[in-house]
């Protein structure tokens, strides 16, 4: 699936987490305000999957449990805690790429401890979103 919108603006949280990107390391604070703005990227994806289930998903946390700073990007893994929906997506990664013109990145929700197989993938891509589940 891909959208060409979303339900509602996400610039500010963008915003928010590019500037937090552009430091050269992250602090535990930093992580945190990441997982926020990202909480509302979810939310105004998931709301925008008109026609299917995950419209009426909303996440309520993301608890990051370990997060790896690299020079192309930032990786952080944890749990998810859902408001509604949230059914076979327990775990969360969240890829975050560093040096790209915009801001680039994918969220992959998944049972499984390792996050071998996903169920539900959504990235930001230069030509838009791509959704997979």
């Amino acid at each position: 699936m891909k959208l060409d919108t979303l339900a509602y603006n996400i610039d500010e949280y963008e915003h928010s987490i590019s500037e937090i990107m552009l430091k050269n390391e992250l602090a535990e604070g930093d992580i945190k305000s990441i997982c926020l703005s990202f909480e509302q990227v979810v939310g105004s994806v998931l709301m925008s999957m008109k026609g299917t289930g995950y419209c009426r998903w909303g996440v309520d946390d993301f608890l990051v449990e370990q997060w790896q700073s690299k020079e192309d990007g930032i990786t952080l893994r944890g749990v998810v805690y859902w408001l509604v929906g949230g059914d076979g997506c327990d775990l969360f990664q969240i890829d975050v790429a560093k040096g790209t013109d915009i801001l680039l990145y994918s969220f992959k929700f998944s049972q499984c401890k390792r996050i071998i197989k996903q169920t539900l993938y959504i990235g930001k891509t230069y030509n838009g979103w791509i959704i997979n589940y």
